[in-house]
């Protein structure tokens, strides 16, 4: 009985895992977003950046003035025009930006094939375990207990971490949502001459791409992890079968592939938001 504990054990942790991992794709592939819990915020920034859009420009207009000595109306009206198509991005950024995370909502289920679970071991190896498990004397299964428990307890702790990193991205989104009339009212501020958006804006907009374009990369990470990892896991019990290890160096090994699996996979999560941001120029 004590030998089958150590594989219920691993198989729990490796579940506890992909629980965690799937939990954290639903927060990637969810199409529907709803914005009303930044309304309030969206609402009363509006204001202050009409000001704001305003304040930039007339400081357009001292700036072009500084350079010359009479202002043309070409440049008047250029202000001006700039001027309403900031007023019209205030009142509409956010639904535009809800569009674009829709978007990348859509490329992510894409990926992910949102109609399975994830999953790091096949229903076969869930069986090979406890086989291998069988196999162990009391102290081998001792042993292999101590040896996985810290690897299960690391493997729980991985799979938190990349469900907060998800977790956390929603919060970006939100955040860059609810802020948006901000810098986007400082979208007449050009190059002086009355040409030209400010690079406070367009900025910002790459920077919310990057948000959204994080998600498919996270993703692609999280396929490409339970893609090698069920690879591998395959092979270290084909080794089993073929008797060149032991069932207990199996399992400790399926325990140490998950964790320094996860590792690498947090440690790609982690980059994919200098990575979205490199590939759109957002940094």
């Amino acid at each position: 009985m004590f030998t089958f504990a150590v594989a219920a054990y691993l198989l729990y942790a490796i579940h506890a895992f992909d629980r965690l991992l799937n939990d954290a794709a639903r927060f990637l592939t969810n199409p529907m977003f709803d914005i009303a819990a930044v309304d309030d915020i969206i609402y009363v920034l509006q204001y202050v950046a009409t000001m704001i859009a305003v304040i930039c420009c007339l400081i357009e207009l001292i700036q072009v003035g500084a350079k010359v000595d009479n202002i043309r109306w070409e440049t008047v009206l250029k202000v001006a025009i700039k001027l309403v198509l900031a007023r019209l991005a205030i009142e509409n950024a956010p639904l535009l930006m809800s569009a674009m995370y829709q978007q990348s909502a859509t490329w992510i289920n894409q990926i992910a094939d949102t109609g399975t679970e994830l999953s790091s071991i096949s229903p076969e190896m869930v069986d090979d375990i406890m086989t291998f498990s069988a196999q162990l004397s009391f102290w081998q299964g001792l042993t292999t207990m101590l040896t996985i428990g810290p690897l299960a307890l690391a493997l729980r702790i991985c799979g938190l971490i990349i469900y907060i990193i998800a977790f956390g991205r929603m919060f970006e989104i939100l955040i860059h949502i609810g802020i948006s009339p901000i810098p986007i009212a400082f979208m007449p501020l050009g190059d002086g001459s009355g040409n030209g958006v400010s690079r406070i804006t367009t900025r910002f907009l790459r920077s919310f791409a990057a948000a959204c374009l994080q998600g498919v990369i996270i993703i692609a990470c999280i396929n490409m992890f339970q893609s090698l990892v069920l690879t591998n896991i395959n092979t270290i019990a084909e080794n089993v079968r073929m008797q060149d290890v032991s069932a207990g160096e199996n399992l400790t090994q399926i325990a140490m592939l998950m964790l320094m699996g996860s590792v690498a996979l947090i440690v790609a999560i982690t980059k994919s938001s200098t990575w979205a941001k490199t590939a759109l120029d957002a940094n």
